[in-house]
C-alpha cells in the first residue's frame, strides 16, 4: 500500500547537449572555429562565393575605389591576380584578390590595403622581364674611297669622276656589277677591262647630261673598254653571256669607243 501511495518519479531525460564549437561557428557564419587545440574549417553559408559574402564583396569594392588607384594601376593588379584587366574593380577582381591574399598569407578580405598593395607590387616587380637593350641607331653612310670589290676590280676604279665620295648605299650594287664584269673578263681570256665611268654623283651625272634616274647614280652601270676588242665584239660577248645565264640581264649601249653595261635586271639596248 505504501508503495502504491508513493509519487511516481518523472522519467529521467538526458540534458540537451551543449552546442559544439563547430556548430557555433556555423551559426555565426565563420569559416573556422577553434575547439581546444584544434581548428575546425567550416564551409561558407549558401550565397557566399570565394570565401566572401556578397556584402563583403561590395564592401571591398567600395574600399578599393576609395583608395584612388588609377586605371593603369588597377589593370596591373588585375593582371597579377589573374583576372580580366579592364581597369574596373568588380566582384571577379575582389575574388581574385582574395585568392592572392590567401596564397601570400594575408587577410582574405579582397581589400587592397597597404600590405596587399605591397605584396602585389613586389609580385609585379618580380615578374617583370628586364627591358631589351635598344638596338644601336644606324650609323650614317661612311664614304669609301678604296677597297677590293672582287679579285680584279677595286672600288676606286668605279669612283665618281668629280671626286665625290662613294656612299655606302651603292656599294652592294657596285659589287654585283664587278662580279658580272669578272664573268666577262674570264670569258674573253682574262683581258684587262678599263672602267671609263662607274658610279656618278648626282652633281657629276647632271654635269655630263646623264638621265636623272641613271643607272650610274645607283652604282649599277659601267662604261668599259676591253683590251684588244672593239665595242661591237664586247657587246656581242655580253649578249652571249646573258643568254647563257652567266651575266645578269640589263642594259647594253654601244658607243664609238666603249660599251655601257648595267645590271638593271631587264633588257635595254641602244
Amino acid at each position: 500500500m505504501y508503495n502504491a501511495l508513493q509519487k511516481k518519479e518523472a522519467p529521467k531525460v538526458d540534458p540537451a547537449p551543449a552546442p559544439s564549437a563547430k556548430d557555433t561557428g556555423k551559426k555565426n557564419g565563420l569559416k573556422s572555429m577553434s575547439y581546444g587545440d584544434q581548428k575546425v574549417a567550416l564551409k561558407p553559408k549558401a550565397g557566399q562565393q570565394g570565401g566572401l559574402s556578397p556584402a563583403e564583396i561590395q564592401a571591398a569594392i567600395k574600399y578599393n575605389n576609395k583608395r584612388g588607384y588609377s586605371v593603369a594601376e588597377i589593370k596591373k593588379f588585375q593582371k597579377e591576380v589573374g583576372t580580366t584587366a579592364d581597369g574596373v574593380i568588380g566582384p571577379n577582381t575582389i575574388k581574385a584578390i582574395a585568392k592572392f591574399q590567401a596564397a601570400n598569407g594575408l587577410s582574405e578580405d579582397g581589400k587592397i590595403g597597404p600590405k596587399t598593395e605591397k605584396a602585389l607590387n613586389a609580385a609585379i616587380a618580380q615578374g617583370q622581364k628586364p627591358d631589351k637593350p635598344k638596338p644601336d641607331k644606324p650609323k650614317p653612310d661612311k664614304p669609301l674611297e678604296s677597297g677590293q670589290l672582287t679579285a680584279h676590280f677595286s672600288l676606286s676604279e668605279f669612283k665618281s669622276k668629280d671626286g665625290a665620295k662613294t656612299p655606302q648605299s651603292v656599294i652592294p650594287n657596285l659589287k654585283e656589277l664587278a662580279e658580272n664584269l669578272e664573268v666577262l673578263r674570264a670569258a674573253v681570256g682574262g683581258k684587262s677591262i678599263t672602267i671609263n665611268s662607274g658610279y656618278r654623283s648626282p652633281a657629276h651625272n647632271a654635269a655630263v647630261g646623264g638621265a636623272k634616274n641613271s643607272q650610274h647614280v645607283q652604282g649599277r652601270a659601267a662604261d668599259i673598254v676591253v683590251s684588244g676588242m672593239t665595242p661591237s665584239q664586247v657587246k656581242a660577248k655580253i649578249e652571249q653571256l646573258i643568254n647563257q645565264g652567266k651575266m645578269k640581264q640589263g642594259g647594253i649601249g654601244k658607243y664609238s669607243s666603249f660599251i655601257h653595261y648595267d645590271t638593271r635586271g631587264y633588257a635595254a639596248r641602244w
